[in-house]
C-alpha cells in the first residue's frame, strides 16, 4: 500500500463522518428534547472524525515510510476501510439527514427507534471499536519518527510503555470483550494443547483487531530494540536488515541443494550459551516495555536454545566423570523447566483470555511433569506454586470448582514446607478466601480470614524494600550523577535530595519518585531520611508522589522509612485517593490499608471516598477489592450528594459498558433510592445511560432496597461476556 491511496482513504472516511455528523448535530440544536443515545452516537462519530484527520495530518507529514512500518499501515488501512464500510451502512439506516422541510420530531423518533435496533447497535459498537484502535494508531505512526530522531533509549521506553499500557488499558482490545453479548475468540498457538480445549471463531472485527495489535507489537520491538546493543542508528540511515520487512529483501530463486544433510546445524555449547543471555536479556528489557506476547515469543526460542544446549553436551569422557555429568544435566534440565514457568508468567502478565488460556496449557504440562516424578525428585515449592497459578486462572475464567481445589492443594502444599513461607501461604490463602466468597461458602470463608489473622499475623507481610549497596560513598555517587543527567546543579553548595531545586520545579527526591527510580530513591532516603516526609508546592509527601504511580516498591520502600500514609495534601487527598486510576493500583491501596484501615472512607476535599474515585474512573478491581474489605460503605455521597452507584452508572453512559462494577456495588449494598442534589436516583440515572440503560434498569429490578442481602439476591441471566466476567470478578461481604 502506498502513501498517497492510504491518505486518499483516510480523506474519504473524514468526509464521510462529518457529514453524518453535521446530520445529527440538527437534532441536537433545534430541538427542545434530544434523547441521550443520539447524542452518543454524535458524539462518537464526532470523535472519530477527529481522530482520523489527525493520521491524516501525520501521515502528510511523514510521507515516506521506514520498512519495519509497512505491515502495520497495511493494517492501519485494513481499519480505516472496514470503518468507512461500517459507517456508510450506519448512514444508509438512517432516515434522511439532509434538510427536509418534515417535522423535527418525528424524524428524531425515527432515528431513535432506529438506532434501538439490535444490528444497528452492533454496527454503532464496531465503530467505537475502529475508533479506539484509530485512537491508538496515532501513537504507532509516530514510533517511526521516534526511531528516526531520539537518541535517548529512556525516552523510547517511555513511549513504548505509554503505548502497551494503553492497549492493554483498552476495553475495546481486550480479547473476548470486543463487542457485549459475544463468547470470547480464543487462538490457540502454544505446542502441545489439548484437542478436548474449545476454539472458537474469531469475527472479521477481532481478526482485524488482532491484526493490527500484532503489527503494533512489531513497530514496538523494532523501535525499542533499535539501540537495545548500544548501536545508535543515525537518522535517515538505512535501518538494519533485522528490522526490515520480508517484502524488502532480494528475491532469490529456491534452492534446496545440500551436499551434507546428515549435517546437523547446530551451533556449539558457548555459541549457545551467549545466544541464550542475549535471548533473556531481550525478554527482560520487551517486559520492562509492556511487550509481553512478543517478549513470550522470545521466551520460547529461549526454550528452544536451552533443549538445544541440552541435547548436544557431551558424554563423560570417562565413567568416573559420569555423576558430575549427570548433576550437570539435572541442573540444566530444572532451568528449562524455570524457563517454561517464566513463560507462563509472561503470558499471565498480558491479561486476555487468549493469553490466560496459553498460560494455562503451559502450567498443566509443568505440573503433570512433576506429579510424575519420583518422590525424592518432587519439588513441593514448585507443585504448589502451580497448583496456586493455575488456580488463579481458574479463577478468572470463572471455574470456582477448579479454583477451589487447586488453591487449598497450593495452601496446604505450601504449609508443609520447611521453613514455611508465611507470605505465599497468605497469598494462597486470600485468593481462597475470594473463591469460597464468590461460590457463597461464606462461613468457611470468615473461617479462613480468621485463621490468617491468628496465625499469619497479615500486618506484617509488606513487600521487603529494595537493598541499599553497603558502599555508601557509591550510592551517593549514583544519586548525584543522577541528578546532573536530569538537570539539577549538584554543584551549587545549598544542593540538598530534600530541598527545592528551581530547575526542576520540585525537590530532587520527589523527581526520583515520580521516575520510579527505586535504586536511586533508596540511596537519597539512606542520606537524608528526614525527607520522607518533605512535601512539594502541591502539598504532596513522597507518599502521595509513590501512590500516584501506583509502583508498589515505591510505597513498600517509603512506608519502611516510615512514611505516614494517614496525611493529605492541599486538595485534601490521602495516598489512598492518589492511586486511583482508570486502571491498576490495587496493590498499593492493600498496602496502605493495611497500614492505616482508616483511611477506607475517608473523603478529599470535594467529598469523594476511594470507593468513589474507583467508580469514577471505572476500575472494576480497585472497587472489588475496596468492597470485598467488608469496609468500605458504598452510601457515602460525594460532590452533589451523588452515590458511587450513580458515578458507577454514569460511567457506563459516559466511557465504557462496565456494567459488573454496577453490579458489584448492589451487591454490597449500595441503595439505588438515594437520589442526589438533583433528586436524580440510579433508575433515574440508568435512563441516561445510552445504549446500555435497558440492561442497567433490569439489573436494578433485582435489587430493591428490602433485598440488598448477598445471600439471598438471584440474578438476572444473559448472556455474553459482560455478564461472564461479572460472575468471574464479583466479591462478597463476610
Amino acid at each position: 500500500m502506498d502513501v498517497i491511496s492510504a491518505i486518499s482513504g483516510v480523506s474519504q472516511l473524514v468526509q464521510l463522518a462529518g457529514s453524518l455528523a453535521k446530520g445529527l448535530s440538527r437534532f441536537i440544536i433545534k430541538t427542545k428534547y434530544i434523547h441521550d443515545t443520539i447524542r452518543e452516537v454524535h458524539d462518537e462519530i464526532s470523535d472519530l472524525r477527529s481522530v482520523v484527520s489527525d493520521i491524516e495530518n501525520i501521515l502528510e507529514k511523514r510521507p515516506k515510510l521506514l520498512p519495519f512500518e509497512r505491515d502495520h499501515h497495511e493494517k492501519i488501512h485494513r481499519i480505516i476501510q472496514s470503518c468507512h464500510t461500517s459507517l456508510k451502512t450506519l448512514a444508509d439506516e438512517l432516515p434522511d439527514l439532509k434538510d427536509k422541510p418534515y417535522p423535527l420530531e418525528r424524524i428524531r423518533l425515527t432515528i431513535e427507534k432506529c438506532l434501538q435496533d439490535e444490528r444497528i447497535k452492533d454496527l454503532i459498537q464496531h465503530i467505537s471499536s475502529y475508533k479506539a484502535v484509530l485512537q491508538l494508531s496515532l501513537t504507532t505512526i509516530s514510533l517511526g519518527a521516534i526511531w528516526e530522531t531520539t537518541r535517548s533509549q529512556k525516552q523510547i521506553e517511555n513511549e513504548i510503555r505509554k503505548l502497551t499500557d494503553a492497549i492493554r488499558m483498552s476495553p475495546y482490545l481486550s480479547s473476548g470483550r470486543i463487542k457485549k453479548g459475544h463468547p470470547p475468540s480464543i487462538h490457540l498457538h502454544s505446542a502441545g494443547s489439548e484437542a478436548g480445549e474449545d476454539v472458537l471463531e474469531e469475527s472479521s472485527l477481532e481478526k482485524e483487531i488482532r491484526d493490527w495489535r500484532m503489527t503494533a507489537d512489531d513497530i514496538a520491538v523494532a523501535v525499542s530494540l533499535n539501540d537495545f546493543d548500544g548501536a545508535s542508528v543515525d537518522s535517515g540511515s538505512v535501518p538494519p536488515k533485522s528490522l526490515m520487512s520480508v517484502e524488502t529483501l532480494p528475491l532469490y530463486e529456491e534452492d534446496t541443494y545440500d551436499p551434507e544433510p546428515e549435517y546437523e546445524d547446530v551451533p556449539n555449547n558457548k555459541i549457545l550459551e551467549c545466544q541464550l543471555d542475549a535471548n533473556q536479556e531481550i525478554v527482560q528489557y520487551l517486559m520492562k516495555c509492556g511487550l509481553f506476547v512478543k517478549a513470550a515469543s522470545y521466551q520460547q526460542r529461549g526454550i528452544k536454545l536451552m533443549e538445544q544446549l541440552l541435547g548436544i553436551q557431551t558424554p563423560a569422557e570417562s565413567d568416573d566423570q559420569v555423576p558430575a555429568r549427570s548433576d550437570l544435566n539435572h541442573v540444566s534440565t530444572e532451568n528449562l523447566t524455570d524457563m517454561k514457568e517464566e513463560l507462563a508468567d509472561i503470558f499471565l502478565q498480558s491479561e486476555s483470555d487468549e493469553t490466560d488460556l496459553e498460560a494455562k496449557i503451559v502450567l498443566r504440562n509443568l505440573l503433570d511433569e512433576e506429579v510424575k516424578r519420583e518422590a525424592d525428585q518432587i519439588n513441593d515449592d514448585r507443585r504448589a506454586r502451580l497448583y496456586h497459578k493455575l488456580g488463579n486462572i481458574f479463577f478468572r475464567q470463572g471455574n470456582t470448582v477448579q479454583a477451589r481445589k487447586f488453591l487449598t492443594r497450593a495452601l496446604e502444599g505450601r504449609q508443609k514446607m520447611n521453613p514455611v513461607p508465611s507470605k505465599l501461604v497468605e497469598e494462597s490463602a486470600e485468593m481462597l478466601v475470594q473463591v469460597l466468597q464468590e461460590t457463597q461458602a461464606l462461613d468457611e470463608a470468615r473461617g479462613l480470614r480468621e485463621w490468617i489473622r491468628l496465625e499469619l499475623h497479615t500486618n506484617a507481610t509488606l513487600p521487603s524494600p529494595p537493598t541499599v549497596s553497603r558502599d555508601n560513598s557509591i550510592d551517593l555517587t549514583c544519586a548525584y550523577q543522577w541528578c546532573k543527567e536530569q538537570g539539577m546543579n549538584v554543584d551549587d553548595e545549598s544542593f540538598r535530595f530534600g530541598s527545592y531545586d528551581p530547575a526542576i520545579k520540585t525537590m530532587p527526591i520527589h523527581r526520583a519518585t515520580q521516575k520510579e527510580n527505586i535504586e536511586i530513591l533508596s540511596h537519597m532516603l539512606s542520606n537524608e531520611a528526614h525527607a520522607v516526609e518533605q512535601r512539594d508546592l502541591s502539598g504532596s509527601t513522597l507518599l502521595h508522589v509513590a501512590a500516584g504511580t501506583r509502583n508498589r516498591d515505591s510505597c513498600a520502600l517509603l512506608l519502611e522509612h516510615h512514611a505516614d500514609p494517614d496525611v493529605v495534601d492541599r486538595n485534601g487527598a490521602t495516598p489512598l485517593h492518589r492511586c486511583q486510576a482508570g486502571q491498576g493500583g490495587v496493590r498499593v491501596a492493600e498496602m496502605l490499608l493495611k497500614y492505616c484501615p482508616s483511611l477506607i472512607d475517608r473523603p478529599d476535599g470535594l467529598g469523594k471516598t476511594a470507593l468513589y474515585l474507583a467508580c469514577e474512573k471505572g476500575n472494576e478491581d480497585m472497587v472489588k477489592m475496596l468492597l470485598s474489605t467488608g469496609k468500605a460503605k458504598p452510601n457515602i455521597s460525594g460532590p452533589g450528594k451523588c452515590t458511587p452507584l450513580i458515578v458507577a452508572i454514569n460511567f457506563v453512559a459516559q466511557q465504557s459498558r462496565k456494567i459488573h462494577i454496577v453490579e458489584l456495588l448492589l451487591l454490597h449494598g449500595a441503595d439505588p433510592n438515594i437520589p442526589d442534589v438533583d433528586g436524580r436516583t440510579a433508575s433515574t440515572a440508568a435512563k441516561n445511560a445510552g445504549l446500555a440503560g435497558e440492561e442497567i434498569k433490569s439489573l436494578l429490578s433485582f435489587f430493591p432496597p428490602k433485598r440488598r442481602s448477598a445471600a439471598t439476591i438471584s440474578f438476572p441471566r444473559s448472556s455474553g461476556s459482560e455478564r461472564r466476567k461479572s460472575s468471574n470478578s464479583s466479591g462478597h461481604t463476610i
